[in-house]
């Protein structure tokens, strides 16, 4: 449903940016400037495996990140990421007859320069 919003221009149907839909609020035009904190995607992977290969996987990804360094990424030449203390850490595990699922999600401050 789509809700006007008291302050915010609604924007046209079909216009770029709109999806087709017609009177959805439109907030204020944000410009990313340099030097604005961005996020930047560094690595995604979905794959099947072995459960030992995993394994593997998860022990080198420990090793690294014991050592402070997350070295993850699509090309040789980015910069591992530092990993800082304190870590906030987040298991969350489902299950039901039909399948598990792990979710591991770490949390950390980037480290100062």
């Amino acid at each position: 449903m789509n809700v006007p919003v008291p302050g915010h221009r609604a924007a046209r149907v079909g216009a770029p940016g709109t999806l087709g839909w017609g009177r959805v609020a439109a907030g204020p035009r944000h410009d990313i400037q340099p030097g604005d904190a961005v996020n930047q995607h560094v690595f995604d992977l979905r794959e099947s495996a072995e459960r030992q290969v995993v394994a593997r996987q998860l022990h080198d990804l420990a090793d690294q990140f014991a050592k402070g360094r997350i070295d993850l990424a699509y090309d040789e030449w980015t910069t591992p990421t530092r990993v800082s203390d304190p870590v906030n850490v987040v298991l969350d595990f489902t299950r039901n007859k039909h399948h598990a699922s792990l979710v591991i999600d770490l949390r950390w401050e980037p480290p100062a320069d």
